[in-house]
């Protein structure tokens, strides 16, 4: 409100000579600048007597409507509800009041799916002495929101379960009740066969305005169990102090441990020199076979003796494993005539090796590894029809 009131003063009955103090600190006869409501002021004479009058300044209502400007068109966005509350302060084009602008209200002001497009507001501008004027504009509602899609858990199975198989993602969206397109944009459908190690499934939805939401998880293949071995040998031919300890290197945990001498666990100890079988299941039922030979002191078994192709006889596919030889090494594969067939490099043995026996023909095969520290070992692979 404007503090624009004026009051003067002129003195009779008393002496010409006085002074006055008005409430606001002014001094002339004219006080200006003065707020409705209650006022005072002093005066005071040449003989030093004083007065303290009271009085009142009216107000003088305003009676002019805001000045409304506004934009034609403004667009607001659905939220994560489908709804939205609309800022009427987004049409403001610079509108303006003397006593100034109290509120700005919009008519309707609460949007949901069933308004997208183009809607009609109309405006209305209040000052402080309850004065208004409006005018009709244009919301576009629109949505932005992509889909949110609810993958499948991560999956870890082994090498020797059936094929992985996994639902479609969930959907859902603030304006649409089922995805427009569901597509697969990276990965394997659903019960296909799953290479080795990490395979990222990605999906990605369209709602029915065009906006995309995507999810991913992963399925984890591993190969048959594997293990690295800490082997202790036995000091003296009829000494039996020697121990074998396999510790997982797999992610299908846990491991379970069948040694052939009925003991059970990760580790046996008190051994004579011999050879010593154990059967190793993960937790999704693959096995392996290892034969582990124990010879006297720290003798080195050698290549031959610590590596081993299982299963044997295959049908589509062996697995290498070295034992604890974790270095790179070359392999080949032949037939019975010495025709090589395949050939790969190995980064290293610390991983059993997956052998894609699919296109090879059924039969004899003989496996080669070299290795650069340790020579070669020659295998046999007897090759069947699945």
């Amino acid at each position: 409100m404007a503090c624009d009131g004026t009051a003067s003063l002129s003195v009779v009955g008393s002496s010409p000579l006085y002074d006055v103090l008005w409430d606001n600190g002014q001094t002339d006869a004219l006080a200006n600048g003065l707020c409705s409501g209650p006022h005072s002021y002093t005066l005071t004479d040449a003989y030093g007597c004083n007065y303290i009058y009271h009085f009142q300044v009216g107000y003088k209502p305003d009676l002019l409507p805001p000045i409304v400007l506004l934009n034609a068109q403004a667009s607001a966005a659905l939220g994560p509800d489908g709804t939205l509350l609309l800022d009427p302060w987004v049409f403001d084009a610079g509108s303006v009041d003397y006593c100034g602008i109290a509120s700005f209200t919009a008519d309707p002001a609460f949007f949901s799916c069933n308004d997208l497009g183009a809607n009609n507001v109309f405006i209305t501008v209040t000052d402080y002495d309850g004065n208004s004027s409006g005018g009709w504009v244009e919301l576009l509602v629109v949505d932005t929101l992509g889909p949110v899609l609810i993958c499948p858990p991560s999956l870890y199975t082994g090498d020797c379960q059936s094929a992985p198989s996994f639902d479609d993602p969930g959907f859902t969206d603030n304006c649409s009740s089922a995805a427009q397109t569901m597509v697969q944009t990276a990965g394997l459908p659903s019960g296909s066969t799953f290479p080795f190690g990490t395979t990222i499934q990605e999906f990605m939805a369209t709602d029915d305005y065009g906006n995309t939401g995507v999810c991913s998880f992963e399925i984890h293949v591993e190969g048959p169990p594997a293990v690295e071995s800490d082997i202790i040998s036995p000091t003296l031919p009829d000494v039996c102090n020697g121990s074998i300890t396999l510790t997982p290197i797999g992610q299908v945990l846990p491991y379970t441990f069948a040694w052939g001498i009925g003991e059970s666990g990760p580790e046996i100890s008190n051994l004579c020199p011999d050879a010593y079988t154990v059967t190793i299941t993960d937790a999704s039922g693959c096995t392996s076979i290892l034969d582990i030979p124990l010879l006297v002191g720290n003798h080195d078994p050698g290549p031959l003796a610590r590596v081993q192709i299982f299963p044997n006889p295959a049908a589509e596919f062996a697995f290498i494993q070295t034992n604890g030889i974790n270095e790179p090494y070359a392999l080949s594969l032949s037939d019975a005539t010495g025709r090589i067939l395949m050939e790969a490099a190995c980064d290293s043995g610390a991983v059993p090796y997956r052998l894609d026996l699919s296109e090879f023909p059924s039969g004899l095969l003989f496996v080669k590894i070299r290795f650069s520290n340790k020579g070669d070992v020659w295998l046999r692979l007897l090759r069947i029809a699945h």
